[in-house]
């Protein structure tokens, strides 16, 4: 097996921290949805569809308290969506450079964008 060069290693790094933000972003949101479940707001699930629903639910029963801690873990669910977006512009880039990601992007089915 050939010895990585740093800038692969870096890549390599790149990814695992991108899993890791991925990781706790999803296990919030499966705190949140089940946190609401129990006051009888379930929520669909995916990212995407969590946040349109979140950002409705303003009428349910909910004590302040909770929902102050909700919208905590609401930042903290954006912050890693921000962090995975930021580490994937520089994978793109990274990719843009390297003639191997190139040729292997021009291949059929290849160089879609991964599914949060």
């Amino acid at each position: 097996m050939p010895v990585k060069t740093p800038e692969q290693q870096g890549t390599q790094g790149l990814h695992r921290i991108r899993e890791h933000h991925k990781a706790q972003r999803t296990a919030a949101i499966n705190t949140v949805r089940g946190l609401l479940r129990e006051f009888a707001s379930p929520f669909p699930a995916g990212p995407i569809r969590f946040a349109s629903q979140l950002a409705l639910e303003g009428a349910c029963d909910i004590p302040m308290a909770l929902r102050h801690a909700l919208a905590a873990c609401w930042i903290q669910i954006t912050d890693q969506a921000e962090a995975m977006d930021a580490i994937e512009i520089q994978l793109a880039d990274f990719a843009r450079r390297d003639t191997r990601c190139q040729r292997l992007m021009a291949a059929s089915g290849v160089g879609h964008r991964p599914r949060r």
